[in-house]
């Protein structure tokens, strides 16, 4: 009994450090791999052709407004698809059978219709926002570089100004050069500015628009999100404008 109990732990010990050998060949192999990932899709995030590496998220889907495929009726269920603009993968459900005696009756194609574009308009009004916003922070990153270069211009210039008077001895050669060190540096500053005004003007309008999106952007957005054409939009629009806004 005791040479049966040995020579069971001695084959555990065995598989044992056969798995731990595989695991480390595993390690081994990804660290010295030197990655080529694939892109990400809906289900599945970047992932290395060579070693199995992955990074990032999956993509996940962006469906389509649901087609109704059979209407629901009386003690009947429908069904109804929606497909990724994606991948094409396509997603099926039931329409819950319309209940007669139910004190509240259920949910109506155009009921489900009307969810989904709600659903729609707000993620897009969201999305436009956003990109609002990042505009916005954009330029007010570029409106400190402006500021930075005016700054740089200016101690450049009183190094030049230092430099004209240290190395010329003629009051009017001295004179020509600062006034063209001047014009030069004055130039300089004034596109400078002229950028700055440029950007604080766009960022107002920007601010503007995020207080009040239009829906002509919005539903640009949406278009494209939901891979639809511009007259489906408007139409499905147009039927609901009320519960929008």
């Amino acid at each position: 009994m005791k040479k049966i109990f040995l020579l069971f732990m001695v084959v555990n010990i065995i598989f044992a450090c056969i798995a731990c050998n595989a695991d480390t060949e595993q390690d081994e192999k990804e660290s010295l791999c030197v990655h080529t990932y694939e892109e990400e899709t809906c289900i599945t995030p970047q992932t290395c052709t060579k070693c199995g590496d992955t990074k990032g998220e999956a993509l996940g889907h962006t469906w389509g407004r649901w087609i109704t495929l059979v209407k629901a009726g009386v003690g009947r269920a429908g069904s109804r698809k929606h497909t990724c603009s994606i991948c094409n993968e396509t997603e099926i459900e039931e329409i819950p059978a319309i209940d007669e005696s139910s004190s509240q009756p259920s949910q109506s194609e155009s009921d489900l219709d009307k969810q989904w574009f709600l659903n729609q308009y707000k993620i897009a009004k969201q999305q436009y926002i956003q990109e609002l916003n990042n505009m916005i922070t954009e330029n007010q990153s570029e409106i400190e570089k402006m500021h930075t270069e005016i700054s740089r211009l200016n101690v450049s210039y009183q190094k030049e100004v230092k430099y004209i008077k240290k190395e010329n001895t003629s009051v009017g050669i001295i004179n020509n050069k600062l006034k063209a060190a001047e014009a030069k540096y004055n130039a300089a500053v004034n596109e400078c500015r002229s950028r700055i005004t440029e950007l604080q003007e766009e960022i107002a309008v920007f601010e503007v628009e995020m207080s009040a999106p239009t829906v002509d952007n919005i539903l640009t957005i949406l278009s494209k999100n939901c891979s639809m054409t511009s007259r489906e939009v408007y139409a499905y629009y147009y039927q609901y404008e009320n519960s929008v806004h």
